[in-house]
């Protein structure tokens, strides 16, 4: 459901499918490198987009 909310932030869809299918991966090694790999283009996406912004506290 969090993937749906995101589609209107990403022009590019890849990092979204590619988040969903490397979930149901077997191989945790492959599900580890797709997700990771997904999920920076995702965030990538929502920086560009000016939706996410990192906060850090000292």
């Amino acid at each position: 459901m969090a993937l749906r909310c995101l589609l209107p932030h990403c022009p590019e869809k890849w990092p979204l499918a590619l988040y969903w299918d490397s979930g149901s991966q077997t191989n945790e090694i492959g599900r580890a490198q797709g997700v990771t790999a997904a999920f920076n283009g995702i965030v990538r996406q929502l920086r560009r987009a000016g939706c996410y912004e990192e906060v850090f506290e000292p």
